[in-house]
């Protein structure tokens, strides 16, 4: 039988399997351990000694700015690209030095990648083709990766025919279809508008547990990587800065670069040193002391704290700053006010609700900053 009678065969035998039972996936969780990882293009270094270990079975994300190295490590993973130095272990095996076929993971790209001359049916069997997979066998895969993604019933439209959401499924069911063992996300939600990024990135993670596969998701934004993975590396200029749970990381970033990175933070630049009452902060203004938790440390550094960690008190005390309100901006749950305090700028969200007066500009405020809100990141 020739391709086009097979595929055309897929086409029919998929559209009208309606009704059956999506298939169980068959490809046991995997562990991936990093290490090393070290890759250039010429004489520009953009991956330095990565070292990572994700867990069977996890929704890991790459999260860093343009140009952090996140998608080349994960092309890295793929094949994709010069050979990186160091060692890329999955289930135990080096895949450092194989061809992007023989390692057994699969990618969705940012841009889809869909034949647009191919119906759906045929760009989810491409891959299986390709592998020289039987006809019954395809069809069913085929149809059991639609099924996973509700597309089922769009087997005989063509890409132009699709929404950017129902593409991005199709990009999803034609990976899953080939069964890998990693699955590799490079922002496949960056063309998707606000409101829809929101519904698939649920959707994603939904089809991700329902799997059981080991996942790598790329993205800049945070919020994404935040609200659908177990665990987080965030990189900067090719180098891990930090890993652990999306709320570790932003409770308790391990430098300045993540502190900002991660959400927004006020940041003072200042000193600790140990006085009879305990550690207290300076900053280099000589007009901010505060107290802070025993363990901060001594020495230089930074002080970071969040604008929800700090609070407007009802009155003025000794454990209290005077502010004066320069700006406000609404940004639905909260309201984030720019106040002047002590000769520094800091930003303070302040829940909204409904018929709660607001702070006008130049409101005299009282700022409370309890010690567990404050972070010193020494220098």
């Amino acid at each position: 039988m020739n391709t086009a009678t097979s595929t055309a065969s897929i086409d029919k035998d998929t559209a009208c399997a309606a009704g059956t039972a999506a298939a169980a996936p068959r490809v046991a969780p995997v562990r991936i351990d990093i290490e090393q990882l070290t890759l250039s293009f010429g004489e520009t270094t953009v991956l330095k000694g990565i070292d990572l270990s994700i867990e069977p079975g996890e929704f890991f994300a790459f999260l860093g700015p343009s140009g952090s190295g996140k998608t080349t490590l994960l092309r890295a993973i793929a094949g994709f690209g010069p050979t990186p130095r160091g060692r890329i272990l999955i289930d135990g095996a080096d895949i450092a030095g194989r061809m992007p076929w023989q390692r057994d993971v699969g990618m969705v790209f940012q841009s889809y990648a869909l034949w647009p001359h191919l119906n759906v049916a045929r760009n989810v069997a491409y891959g299986l083709e390709e592998r020289r997979v039987a006809r019954p066998e395809i069809k069913a895969r085929v149809h059991a990766a639609l099924e996973l993604v509700g597309m089922a019933d769009y087997a005989l439209r063509y890409p132009s025919q699709l929404s950017g959401g129902q593409q991005q499924r199709i990009a999803l069911a034609r990976t899953i279809a080939v069964e890998p063992r990693v699955l590799l996300l490079d922002e496949p939600l960056s063309n998707l508008d606000a409101g829809l990024r929101v519904q698939m990135r649920q959707e994603l993670l939904q089809l991700q547990r329902r799997l059981g596969i080991t996942t790598i998701f790329v993205t800049h934004d945070q919020e994404e990587a935040n609200t659908i993975c177990d665990r987080i590396a965030v990189l900067s200029a090719g180098v891990v800065q930090q890993v652990g749970r999306p709320a570790d990381v932003y409770d308790n970033p391990v430098n300045e670069f993540v502190a900002r990175f991660l959400g927004t933070a006020n940041i003072i630049a200042g000193h600790t040193q140990r006085t009879a009452a305990g550690i207290v902060f300076a900053s280099d203004t000589g007009t901010l002391r505060l107290p802070l938790a025993d363990d901060a440390g001594e020495g230089r550094g930074h002080l970071v704290i969040r604008p929800q960690g700090i609070s407007v008190a009802p009155a003025p005390s000794e454990q209290t700053i005077a502010g004066t309100v320069r700006s406000a901006e609404f940004l639905g749950g909260a309201t984030r006010y720019n106040i002047e305090a002590n000769q520094l700028a800091l930003l303070v969200d302040i829940k909204h609700i409904r018929g709660a007066p607001d702070l006008r500009t130049g409101d005299q405020v009282a700022l409370s900053i309890p010690p567990a809100q404050a972070i010193f990141l020494a220098a």
